[in-house]
């Protein structure tokens, strides 16, 4: 299991918004990829590890598991599984 807490990206032409994520075991680099966000993926043909992804490019679009309220505010909680072969 993973969790992580931090606020949406905004655009940076021409690329659209994603989080980097990189993963390790014991000091040995297993993943580095980044996930993008599902209204975001109409533009995401062309973006190049989504395209790198070939048919797999769905499993790094992050999409709203639940929305809860903090501070006064609706925060959605974002989900994707990771996958890694150890």
């Amino acid at each position: 299991r993973y969790v992580f807490r931090t606020v949406q990206p905004g655009y940076y032409e021409p690329r659209p918004r994603h989080i980097h994520v990189k993963v390790k075991l014991d000091g040995r680099e297993l993943l580095t990829t980044q996930f993008y966000f599902a209204e975001d993926e109409p533009s995401l043909s062309g973006e190049g590890v989504f395209a790198q992804a070939g048919g797999l490019g769905d499993l790094l679009i992050l999409s709203v598991a639940d929305t809860v309220e903090m501070n006064g505010s609706a925060v959605d909680v974002l989900a994707n599984d990771l996958v890694i072969d150890t």
